[in-house]
Order: C-alpha cells, then structure tokens, then sequence
C-alpha cells in the first residue's frame, strides 16, 4: 500500500494477482468485501471477478452491487441476498435530501403539503429500489419547476 500511496499508482493485475494469492495462502480463511463492484469499469470488472473467482476456496467474499448482467453472471452459483429499501427508509432519505437544497425547502414551505405529496409521490416510484441507487438530482430539477407544474406532475 506505502509503495503505491506514495507515487499515486495502483498495482498492476499481475502484482494484485500474487498479493492476493499470496493473502489466500497464508491464512487459513480471507475475508474480502468489495462494495460498489458496478462502480468499476467493465473491462476491469470483468478480470478483477475472474481473479477473485481462480482463488482457492478459503477466500470468503462479500459483493455489493446493482443488478448488472455481467455480474450477475458471474456470481451466478454463489448465495444472494438482495436488500431493498422500505418506503420508511425512502421517506427518510427523500427528507433528508430536500433539506439538502435550500431552494427546495422553500418552496415546499410556501405550498402547503407539497413536501409530503413530494415525498410520497417518489416513495410510490421507487417501489424498494436500494437507497444507493435513489439518484436523487430530482430535487435540483423539482426547484426549477412552477409551483402549478410541479402539482401537475405530481399528480399524474
């Protein structure tokens, strides 16, 4: 880690191969958590899981990704568990974030209620998606609308 931090580079595939492999045969078990894996390029993806997958069977891993094809593949003959968010848990982000944009809390005060029929208009759209993946520009978007436009669009 010091030789990489340093000078700012990562470590080539070969040398994460024999540090990886050199990690499985010293211990008797490994524990390795990668978060985000849909975050990393798909062409890095795709020989980052085909290395993980040629380790030896004391290699305990931990995977959080979105739906994608080429992971799901993958890690097709392995155990699952899916986690989605409850409509409490949308709610709660969704409050969160329009507290995030000034302009936004504004404007839900002037329009009574509009908040809530905000809240509970995107907590119907999600339908349990994960919190990560709540993308949640829309309240920047929701600040450039009309009062009239916005109940228009939350009513339909």
């Amino acid at each position: 880690h010091t030789q990489y931090n340093s000078k700012n580079i990562r470590p080539s595939e070969e040398e994460f191969s024999r540090l990886l492999q050199s990690l499985v045969a010293r211990f008797s078990h490994v524990y390795v958590v990668v978060d985000a894996l849909d975050e990393c390029n798909p062409k890095t993806r795709s020989k980052f899981m085909e290395k993980l997958q040629e380790s030896a069977a004391n290699l305990h891993l931990l995977c959080t990704s979105r739906h994608l094809g080429d992971i799901q593949e993958a890690f097709a003959e392995t155990s699952h568990l899916e986690i989605l968010a409850s409509d409490a848990d949308v709610s709660r982000y969704l409050e969160a974030q329009i507290l995030q944009v000034p302009k936004l809390v504004k404007f839900c005060k002037k329009a009574g209620g509009l908040q809530s029929s905000i809240i509970k208009k995107l907590v119907e759209k999600a339908k349990g998606m994960s919190v990560s993946s709540l993308n949640l520009s829309a309240p920047l978007l929701l600040t450039w609308l009309g009062s009239y436009s916005l109940n228009c669009t939350l009513n339909h």
